[in-house]
């Protein structure tokens, strides 16, 4: 039962005192790193600062910033703002700049987030920065009068966490801010306007360009959003408004109407759009502008709707504008929030815009091909591939960018067009023969019959045509514009009847064909997308004139079955599973149409492998808001039946080291003394836990040395108790416990709470629970299995001597005083070891392997680098290191992409532990105890070396480290991979264990 707890502070804004949306200050450059991709920096500021990024920087996606996207930076990565530095960024004298950090590892030198560097003078006029090697902001300012100020966080951040940091300087003071705090001031080091130097002074983010050292260096490792200048002092409370809204939430202030839908500037919008946004804060109604032109959307008001006005006070956030929308027009639109009573304050939006789906769109994968024969490079593709034409669609009189040819004399000359789909056509625009004598030549096309086909074969004529003489000109646009009246085709072919010359040779510049959208289109999820809510709605852009939606729908593209017709574009489809792929395809259906069934494209997505109960990623320290997590897991805080306590007591609440996934687990110490149970008690709103092909509920534990009694879980009440060996809850090593959910009693439509707990009069310990999920299969058992001899290479077993004792001659040999001792091989740490020969002769090489070994280390290994194992002598091709690296399991194959492989779990001191590795045609595996620490897929097999290697230590050239202090048992060497359930064994486990998922 805990007795008591400390916490800390929350950081508490509150929001309607932000300053309000027209008291914006001077910002001078915006980088919010949500691009995505490409190799520039947007500016959002509105002054067109664009960085362009060095090195090789990663985009982080949407929701993995704090505010949108992100930008991950190391070692030689950076932004860079010039030759020459924006004048805008040599700010006089007053500043505010800001960035969201979160560093990733402390560097051996300066780390700089940014800096303006002053020049030949070398130095920065201002710079932010995490100091040199340590782990502290730091903000650095130059002045024209002589005076510096560095200025520092006096409390240490913490690696892979965010932390917003602000600076701001006066003139005369500079504070420094973390969390939207003042950490750090300092009004007497410096006065007067920043020393710019010699004016030549590079600005940089997450690097410094120092000419005293040679170039732009002292980089960061970390991951950067939202990275802001100001030309003016912000107060506390508007650094606090921007660490909290964001920068463009700020802007626009708490108030007032937010992400709007479609995204401003949107092109390509259905007619049939509705509006619909994020009101602000405090709004109660909405009035909605709306029009084709942006004058009259921005200046209206309510005392002058100036027509545009078109829904004053109206509750929903959505607006749907009457009647259908043109076609190709731009169209611009406001949303002012207006609060309740008494004061009924408006906040005036921002103008937003979108522009409406042309009328028809281009086919744009055409393949062209002739009866004739082509005169040299003026081949028939030319007519397709926009070569001759500018940006505004103005043709050349080059005749290398036209096709040109003569009939074959077998056939009349006919040039055909090839889409790849069957197209509802509307147009064909066509540039006709352009070079500069044309008017001359008239090698032009002139009378043409036009036919179509969907096949290829079964042809239908549209008519004969007239195609308009080129201009001979530079500037020439298309001057033929024929109807296709919507014909179905997938083919199209011009055969030629004249031309405008009597020189028997034909040709064309280009010909564009435009199509009505009648297919679906635009998938929502989109296709081929991941970790789809099996809950999710399917939806898609219908096709033109549809009338109705045929949804089929199945678990291979081979196998789709109609699941419903629906007026509307969208379905929620029943029986959507966990862990599964999903095809599906909408075919549009609109019978008045001379195609009645508009088949589409087959799109696929696919669903999670399971269903989160709880990760404990979201947990803070935050008790104000609620958000420690022994407020959500309820402990015996207040039940004195109840010995548990959830969380350490004092910050950070959850447990930050002992993780099975992610960032964080949950630590539950018990103590029954006096008492038989301490558990740990989540209730949430109804769940079902059978629906969506749920049958198993999963969890990772965690024990530690000494722990005893008895783990169990109940779901609803309703008692299951672990069903593995008891000692498993002292063994410090993550485990898996998977339920079969059909053994469970109780209704599980309906599922409310679930407890985890400890029970067993007397017993006390800790606990570490993470990654509770559902799963869509049932548990299965992995038994462990004895390998045998099959493909054993050799085997030491130190019975009396390191002979090996599979029979196959490979006997080790010890080196410096490595000795053999009662079935041991003992090493003392200092170069001893023991020598095994290349395994299976001088030149032999191998796909698969199996190296395993049973260790004993005399001291702790946390903080050793590498420790005892099998490793290759030196490291050459083929090369294997299985070893442990700070006393986790670590295998290196040289050879094998992506570096080496690493376990999380930290092996005792003073204790055996088994170490494994096996190597098949297509992964690599390491394991401690008989449990999967990390593993490696690969295309291709790998061609390993066996043998030739140092036991408990590594020959490196003749030198021998990385030595183990303590004792090796029975190395074993195997020419296959060995299953999971033979590396049990070997583990010394002998009873069934659980199967991870």
């Amino acid at each position: 039962m805990k007795t008591t707890r400390f916490s800390i502070l929350s950081l508490v804004f509150v929001l309607s005192v932000c300053i309000s949306p027209g008291a914006r200050a001077g910002v001078v450059g915006a980088w919010l790193f949500d691009e995505g991709s490409g190799n520039s920096a947007g500016d959002s500021s509105g002054n067109g600062l664009i960085g362009t990024l060095g090195g090789t920087p990663e985009w982080l996606a949407e929701g993995e910033g704090l505010f949108g996207g992100a930008l991950r930076l190391g070692e030689g990565d950076y932004v860079d703002f010039g030759p020459p530095t924006p004048p805008g960024l040599l700010v006089e004298q007053d500043i505010t700049f800001m960035a969201w950090c979160r560093p990733q590892q402390i560097l051996s030198h300066w780390q700089v987030v940014l800096s303006m560097q002053r020049g030949s003078t070398g130095g920065e006029a201002y710079a932010l920065t995490y100091g040199d090697n340590d782990d502290q902001l730091r903000i650095i300012v130059n002045t024209v009068s002589g005076g510096d100020i560095q200025i520092f966080d006096p409390t240490p951040f913490v690696l892979d966490e965010w932390i917003h940091a602000a600076a701001t300087y006066d003139g005369g003071t500079g504070i420094l801010y973390r969390n939207g705090e003042p950490v750090a001031v300092d009004s007497t080091s410096a006065s007067g306007a920043f020393d710019h130097g010699d004016g030549n002074g590079r600005f940089a983010i997450n690097g410094n360009y120092n000419s005293l050292n040679g170039g732009l260096a002292e980089y960061s490792d970390s991951t950067l959003d939202e990275v802001l200048i100001f030309d003016e002092v912000l107060n506390q409370q508007q650094i606090q408004g921007i660490m909290t809204l964001g920068f463009l939430g700020w802007q626009t202030g708490p108030g007032a109407a937010m992400n709007p839908r479609p995204e401003d500037e949107a092109t390509d919008v259905p007619r049939e759009v509705v509006l619909s946004w994020t009101p602000g804060d405090f709004a109660v109604t909405h009035d909605v502008y709306f029009g084709a032109g942006f004058d009259d959307v921005n200046a209206a008001s309510r005392t002058n709707p100036m027509g545009v006005l078109v829904s004053q006070g109206q509750a929903e956030a959505t607006y749907d504008p009457a009647g259908l929308l043109e076609f190709a027009q731009p169209y611009y639109w406001r949303i002012d929030e207006v609060n309740g009573a008494p004061d009924f304050t408006v906040y005036r939006g921002k103008v937003w815009s979108f522009t409406t789906e042309p009328q028809a769109y281009p086919v744009t994968a055409v393949v062209a091909t002739t009866s004739g024969v082509s005169d040299g490079d003026a081949v028939p593709g030319k007519t397709v591939d926009g070569s001759g034409l500018n940006a505004n669609d103005q043709h050349s009189i080059a005749a290398s960018d036209m096709w040109l040819a003569v009939p074959d004399g077998a056939e009349p000359l006919w040039i055909q067009f090839e889409f790849d789909r069957v197209y509802k056509l509307h147009e064909l625009w066509v540039w006709n023969y352009n070079v500069q004598f044309e008017l001359v030549l008239g090698f032009g096309l002139k009378g043409v019959t036009i036919e179509y086909s969907q096949d290829g074969v079964d042809w239908t004529a549209l008519g004969d045509f007239e195609l308009a003489k080129a201009t001979a000109s530079s500037g020439y646009t298309h001057n033929t514009t024929i109807d296709m009246a919507g014909v179905a085709a997938r083919y199209v072919r011009l055969n030629v009847n004249s031309g405008w010359g009597m020189m028997g040779q034909f040709g064309l510049s280009e010909v564009r064909f435009l199509y009505i959208p009648a297919q679906a289109r635009q998938p929502e999820p989109a296709d081929g997308a991941t970790n789809v809510d099996p809950d999710a709605l399917l939806s898609w852009r219908a096709g033109r004139d549809a009338a109705s939606h045929d949804v089929y729908l199945g678990a291979s593209p081979e196998a789709l079955e109609l699941v419903d017709t629906v007026d509307v574009a969208r379905l929620s489809p029943e029986g959507i599973e966990y862990g599964a792929t999903y095809y599906w395809r909408v075919d549009e259906v609109n019978g008045a149409d001379a195609v009645s069934i508009w088949e589409g494209d087959v799109w696929t997505f696919s669903t999670p492998p399971y269903a989160v109960v709880d990760d404990f990623e979201s947990y803070t320290d935050d008790i104000d808001a609620g958000k420690a997590i022994f407020q959500t897991w309820i402990d015996g805080f207040e039940d004195p039946q109840n010995g548990s306590t959830v969380g350490h007591l004092n910050t950070p609440f959850a447990e930050q080291t002992t993780v099975h996934g992610g960032r964080q687990s949950m630590p539950l110490f018990y103590d029954n003394a006096g008492l038989t149970m301490s558990e740990a008690e989540y209730t949430f709103d109804a769940q079902d836990w059978t629906a969506n092909g749920l049958k198993s509920l999963s969890l990772y534990f965690y024990g530690a040395a000494g722990n005893g009694g008895q783990l169990y879980v109940k779901i609803n009440g309703t008692k299951v108790v672990y069903d593995g060996a008891a000692a498993d809850i002292a063994e410090g090593q993550w485990q898996v416990w998977n339920i079969d959910l059909s053994a469970v009693g109780g209704n599980l439509r309906n599922v409310t709470s679930l407890a985890v707990g400890v029970e067993g009069a007397g017993a006390a310990g800790v606990v570490y629970v993470d990654d509770i999920r559902l799963y869509p299969r049932t548990p299965e058992m992995l038994t462990p299995s004895d390998p045998g001899t099959a493909g054993l290479l050799a085997e030491y077993t130190f019975e009396s001597d390191p002979a090996d004792s599979s029979g196959n001659g490979h006997d080790g040999t010890l080196l410096d005083e490595a000795y053999v001792s009662a079935g041991t091989l003992v090493l003392d740490g200092t170069d001893d070891a023991m020598a095994i020969p290349r395994l299976g002769g001088a030149n032999a090489t191998f796909n698969q392997g199996t190296y395993s070994m049973w260790m004993y280390s005399n001291v702790g290994l946390a903080s050793v680098s590498f420790a005892g194992g099998i490793n290759s002598d030196g490291w050459s091709a083929g090369g294997i290191h299985c070893k442990l690296a700070g006393g986790k399991a670590n295998a290196g194959i040289n050879g094998l992409a992506g570096g080496d492989m690493q376990g999380d779990t930290v092996a005792s001191a003073n204790a055996w532990v088994h170490l494994a590795l096996t190597v098949s045609d297509n992964e690599a595996a390491i394991y401690l105890n008989g449990k999967l620490e990390d593993s490696r897929a690969f295309a291709a097999p790998l061609t390993l070396i066996l043998g030739a290697a140092t036991v408990g230590a590594w020959n490196n050239n003749g030198s021998i480290e990385r030595e183990l202090n303590g004792q090796m048992d029975n190395v074993r060497v195997y020419d296959r991979a060995l299953s999971e359930e033979e590396i049990l064994w070997l583990a010394g486990q002998k009873d069934p264990v659980h199967k991870p998922f």
